[in-house]
Parts: C-alpha cells; sequence; structure tokens
C-alpha cells in the first residue's frame, strides 16, 4: 500500500517531481539516505522469519551485550554500525530537506521525508548529542528519559526548519508535518485516544484553512490537500483511527507483565 499509492502517480501526472528521503525505496524512486528497511523492503519482511535473521534480531544482540556488562571492553561491532548509520541518515535527511525548503525550482516537487523520531533507538539526547554507548547497553536511561531526550531534540529540529518552511516563495507551499502514530508505551487499559494522538500540523501557504478542523485525523490530510488545489471531489471520511489487537501478542505480552 505505501509502495504502489494512488498518491505518486496521480502528481506525476500533474508534472510533479518528486523527492525522496524515506525509509525505503519507491519504484523508480530510490531513497537518497540508506533505506531503514534495506533494498527489497518484502524480501526482507521474509528473510526475517529465517532462523539467521531470527538469531541476528532476537539473541545475538542480547548475548553480545550481556558480554559487555559482564566487563567486556568491546562494543558489539553490529551496535556501533547500526547507530552510526541511525544518526547519519537523520542528518542527511534534515540537510536534505532544509535544503529543498530553501530553494526555488522551476517545477513544482513532492518532498518525502521520513525521521524515525521520537522514537527508539535513543541514539541521540535533546540537543542531537550521541548517547554513549555505554548509556544504551547498561539500560543506564529509561525509555521514558529516552523518549523525552528525543521530543526535545525533535523540538529543537522543528525550531530551525520553520523559518525555511515558512519563508515567501514563488509556488504556493503546503507543509505537512505529521506522525504515523502517537506515544504507544503506555499501559494497554489506556484510552485508544491517546495512543493516537499522534501530530498533525499543516501549513498552507496562502492560509486557506476553511476547511480544516482541529480533530482532523490523518486520513483526511491529503484528501483536504487534493480537493483544494487540485480540484479533487474526494470524500471527507470520518475521523477515526484503527487499533488491532493480536490476541497472541498480547498474550505474551500479559505474560511478561505477570
Amino acid at each position: 500500500t505505501a509502495r504502489h499509492n494512488r498518491l505518486f502517480p496521480f502528481l506525476e501526472s500533474q508534472g510533479y517531481q518528486f523527492i525522496n528521503y524515506g525509509f525505503f525505496d519507491f519504484p523508480g524512486l530510490p531513497s537518497r539516505g540508506k533505506p531503514f528497511f534495506g533494498n527489497d523492503y518484502f524480501e526482507d519482511v521474509l528473510g526475517n522469519q529465517t532462523i539467521i535473521s531470527r538469531y541476528n534480531r532476537d539473541i545475538r544482540w542480547y548475548v553480545a551485550s550481556r558480554n559487555f556488562l559482564k566487563g567486556g571492553s568491546r562494543v558489539p561491532p553490529y551496535f556501533i554500525r547500526n547507530k552510526r548509520d541511525h544518526i547519519a541518515r537523520h542528518d542527511a535527511f534534515f540537510k536534505g530537506l532544509k535544503n529543498e525548503l530553501d530553494r526555488e525550482a522551476g517545477q513544482p516537487r513532492f518532498v518525502y521525508v521520513h525521521f524515525l523520531l521520537p522514537h527508539q533507538p535513543f541514539y541521540q539526547d535533546s540537543t542531537g548529542r550521541e548517547v554513549p554507548h555505554q548509556v544504551i547497553l547498561k539500560s543506564s536511561m529509561t525509555v521514558e528519559e529516552g523518549y523525552l531526550q528525543q521530543v526535545g531534540y525533535v523540538n529543537r529540529m522543528l525550531r530551525q526548519l520553520a523559518p525555511s518552511m515558512v519563508k515567501p516563495s514563488a509556488r504556493k507551499r503546503v507543509v505537512i508535518i505529521q506522525g504515523d502514530h502517537g506515544y504507544r508505551l503506555f499501559d494497554r487499559t489506556v484510552s485508544q485516544e491517546k495512543v493516537f494522538s499522534n501530530l498533525n500540523a499543516i501549513y498552507f501557504s496562502d492560509g486557506g484553512y476553511d476547511q480544516l478542523h482541529d480533530s482532523m485525523s490523518c486520513v483526511n490530510t491529503f484528501r483536504f490537500v487534493l480537493n483544494r488545489y487540485f480540484r479533487q471531489d474526494l470524500a471527507i471520511l470520518r475521523d477515526s483511527s484503527r487499533y488491532f489487537r493480536d490476541p497472541e501478542i498480547e498474550g505474551r505480552r500479559k505474560n511478561l507483565k505477570n
């Protein structure tokens, strides 16, 4: 549904250029950074079910970190590599987005950027400085602390980007800052409303906000944009979210909690 979405072909028919700073490649539109999900997401999904992949994902990190915690001086190489790639990816995406916001172009553009922030793993603090390996491997920082540090970092990034977002431009501009979900680490007894309270901020350079409302969910974001600027007649859906529960996963979580 992401790779073969209906938005991209439509914008392409309108003469738009695509710029992808995303976490995976789209058909004919590779990411301008190292993909988080690999060059072939579908193969990665299948590969994740193999014994080797499960060992690397679920066991290897634990064995390596336990050895480190017992006095081993060698930080697992894969941990350093993943951390380095994660930070470099976000730095490159931030600079790329800033450049696209600051430059004028004759052709209309759709710029897609995906930051895994605020989100585990918590590799950076509120100033963007790298969290030491030992703090992460020894779990010296709680999940709540790590999350709040990254919220501070995201706020810092947005303050740096905001002037470029709203600067006057020859072409009308739409900027959407949207989270794919809200804070997920609540106890499962917390209402779904809090889990889905994700950031959804929209900027129209012409100030045409008359059709928007504060409680709008992400399901309608591009419907409003396409209706207003591309003269489409898409139905506005009921603002809602769906939480799908996996009985097996919920059972494991309950057992761990007990």
